[in-house]
């Protein structure tokens, strides 16, 4: 629950970095969020039920037609059998991935249709591809954690998910392999059952506008994100990076592809961070820009990270970051705390502290002269108390 007194406000010693740890993970961060990997082969699955009652298919018709002209990746549909689901599915899917290893292979596994509520206390997650009038898992299952964690995990090559389902973020909660994650919502949250507002036909929507031009999976997603309100995507997507690798790139496939830089044109909102950092701030502010300067590389500024204040004594810095920044920094580091998602810079960065005006309070007796500042309330007498008797 949200409250203006959360724990983190109580630590009597609260978590640190480095100005050099805070450049290193921004220049880890922008690394792996931006650079574009180059794929000999990159083949797509993609999920669907037999028994689905969503109607996905045609959706994900369109997501792999895309892929092969746009992109020239190799697709495949495959329709999840209502009979010895669990087994067939699992010597499928291994079959399959035996089929697309390789040094610089990327396989892309998508899944559309309905999932559990798994969450950290559960030890099963399943797929499937009904639901009764209350919304329960009806008919044949597929667990997923068990079918993942028997898969093997050495056949050389990236792996990414793309989990159109409620409870989406679940897949991260078990044995996926490390491989990065896009889901339509977190573990425990709802997936919208209006196809105009999927998460598939967002990220149909908005390969269509790149047109070929490449994109790392954490740029999509940071894409996706931005233009929420304009495509009204129907639930918060989830954004899981790799363990330790850079982002997949989703780019055509040939000898025409070109890696191109990604646009520095600020877009907004961006996410604002704040971190905590043990240093001693110069009070000049041409010494503090040049301290800043030489502690944070360029190529970071120019990705649009911008320190929008910091305070002297707390060394506390808030910083403006894109999205899918934010989401490849460590999240086992104390020292960052999530603000808030902002759409400007701070407007009193080049102005005077703004303070909110102190106002005594009004006299409840109009006979009375106004009080004073700092003074206690008109009426009653300083040696007063509550539930004391004046005599």
């Amino acid at each position: 629950m949200s409250s203006s007194h959360p724990n983190a406000a109580l630590a009597t010693s609260p978590a640190t970095t480095t100005l050099d740890v805070l450049a290193r993970d921004l220049s880890t961060s922008l690394f792996r969020a931006t650079r574009h990997g180059l794929y000999d082969h990159v083949a797509v699955l993609a999920l669907h039920w037999e028994n689905d009652d969503m109607g996905v298919e045609r959706m994900e018709g369109e997501l792999l037609r895309l892929f092969e002209r746009t992109y020239r990746f190799t697709t495949q549909s495959y329709v999840i059998p209502l009979v010895t689901t669990q087994l067939t599915v699992t010597n499928f899917l291994d079959g399959w991935l035996r089929a697309n290893q390789g040094e610089r292979v990327l396989r892309i596994v998508i899944y559309s249709g309905h999932a559990s509520a798994g969450g950290t206390r559960n030890t099963q997650w399943y797929l499937a591809g009904r639901v009764n009038h209350y919304g329960h898992l009806h008919g044949p299952r597929l667990e997923w954690w068990t079918l993942r964690g028997t898969l093997n995990d050495n056949y050389p090559g990236e792996t990414c998910y793309i989990f159109d389902c409620c409870s989406g973020g679940s897949l991260a909660l078990g044995d996926h392999g490390g491989g990065e994650l896009l889901a339509s919502c977190g573990w425990g949250g709802f997936a919208t059952a209006q196809q105009a507002w999927s998460l598939t036909q967002v990220l149909l929507d908005t390969l269509r506008d790149l047109n070929g031009s490449p994109a790392t999976l954490a740029q999509l997603y940071g894409i996706i994100y931005r233009r929420a309100h304009q495509n009204q995507i129907g639930a918060s997507p989830v954004y899981i990076p790799h363990e330790s690798l850079p982002s997949v790139t989703l780019a055509p496939l040939g000898p025409q592809r070109a890696m191109t830089r990604p646009s520095t044109a600020r877009q907004y909102p961006q996410v604002l961070l704040s971190v905590r950092v043990r240093a001693n701030m110069p009070h000049d502010i041409t010494l503090w820009h040049a301290w800043l300067e030489s502690h944070i590389p360029p190529d970071v500024f120019d990705a649009n990270v911008t320190v929008q204040a910091a305070f002297q004594g707390s060394c506390l810095l808030l910083l403006t970051l894109p999205t899918e920044l934010w989401g490849m920094l460590p999240h086992n580091n104390g020292a960052y705390t999530f603000v808030a998602h902002v759409n400007s810079n701070i407007l009193t960065r080049s102005q005077q502290p703004t303070t909110m005006p102190f106002r005594p309070m009004q006299s409840m007796d109009p006979n009375l002269p106004p009080a004073g500042e700092n003074s206690p309330p008109r009426g009653v007498p300083r040696d007063s108390s509550p539930g004391k008797r004046n005599i």
